[in-house]
């Protein structure tokens, strides 16, 4: 069992080493925090976050195909909700993941406009859901 870091900024290379190996073909950027779990000293778990007004925009969670089932996701969400209370959490959820992200206290977000004010650079936005920001 390993006892699991949660890091705010994890390094912009262990990030993309983490996203190669799973196959996934997004890339980092080093505008985005990107809050990470470790397990001695290899990241097992990552989002990227794009920074808003008084929000974040998950763009991407990310966990080691050799960690996966162990609800890192959650662990790692859970970790982003405590270090940022007072950041209201935006994503636009692959089909299907509307289920996983309403069980972690997400809600769909009626007015696609509020959500285009705060990321206007976001283009085709189908389905988004929030988390309010519990500290103000």
């Amino acid at each position: 069992m390993c006892q699991f870091e949660f890091r705010p900024d994890s390094p912009l290379a262990d990030c993309n080493q983490l996203y190669k190996a799973a196959g996934d073909h997004g890339r980092a950027g080093p505008t985005e925090a990107r809050p990470g779990l470790y397990c001695q000293q290899q990241l097992v778990a990552i989002a990227r976050l794009l920074p808003g007004e008084n929000a974040w925009l998950l763009r991407n969670l990310c966990v080691a195909p050799t960690w996966r089932g162990q609800r890192l996701g959650q662990v790692l969400m859970a970790h982003i909700h405590q270090h940022w209370p007072q950041h209201t959490l935006y994503l636009r959820p692959l089909p299907g993941l509307e289920p996983y992200y309403r069980q972690l206290g997400y809600q769909p977000l009626p007015p696609q406009s509020l959500f285009r004010a705060r990321f206007p650079k976001q283009r085709s936005v189908t389905s988004v859901m929030f988390r309010a920001a519990t500290k103000a």
